[in-house]
C-alpha cells in the first residue's frame, strides 16, 4: 500500500458548496478503488494524505495536479506502508460555523483537531507533517 502526503494551495478561497463538491468527488472516485485518508483545507491551503494501492494513489495524485483549484502541489512524503493510517475517508475546515452542515459528519473542526495533532493517526511521520501544517495558521493555534 502506498501512502502520499503532500501539500497545495487553491487558487481561490473555497465557500461550503465547493467543500462538498470535492468531498462528493473523493468518495465517488477513491472508495470503490480501495484509496483512504485524510483531507483538511484552511486559508487556502489543502493537506491530504492518500492511501492504497501504488498505482491507483499515482492515478488519483495526477488527478489532483490537473485540478483547476490546486496549485503549487507539494509531495512531503511518499512510503509503502502495511496498513492504513486512515481507513476511513474524512475532511477538515475552518470556518467551525459551516460543519453542522456538511455531509453527515464528515467534516470535523480544524480547531478541535489540532489538540490531538501529534497522534491522530497511527504514523508518527503523518502527525509530524500535519502538526507543522497546522502550526502554520495563527488562528488555529489559539490557546
Amino acid at each position: 500500500m502506498r501512502r502520499i502526503v503532500y501539500l497545495s494551495s487553491s487558487k481561490g478561497a473555497l465557500d461550503k458548496e465547493q467543500i462538498e463538491d470535492i468531498l462528493r468527488t473523493s468518495r465517488r472516485n477513491n472508495e470503490p478503488a480501495g484509496v483512504t485518508g485524510f483531507l483538511a483545507y484552511h486559508d487556502r491551503c489543502f493537506f491530504q494524505v492518500l492511501e492504497g494501492p501504488r498505482d491507483v494513489v499515482e492515478g488519483v495524485l495526477a488527478r489532483i495536479r490537473r485540478d483547476s483549484r490546486h496549485s503549487s502541489l507539494l509531495v512531503l512524503s511518499d512510503t509503502e506502508v502495511d496498513a492504513p493510517a486512515f481507513p476511513n475517508w474524512q475532511m477538515a475546515f475552518v470556518p467551525r460555523a459551516d460543519l453542522a452542515n456538511i455531509l453527515d459528519n464528515s467534516a470535523i473542526s480544524l480547531t478541535e483537531l489540532a489538540p490531538q495533532a501529534d497522534s491522530f493517526s497511527g504514523d508518527g511521520r503523518v502527525n509530524k507533517l500535519f502538526k507543522s501544517f497546522l502550526g502554520s495558521f495563527r488562528d488555529l493555534n489559539r490557546a
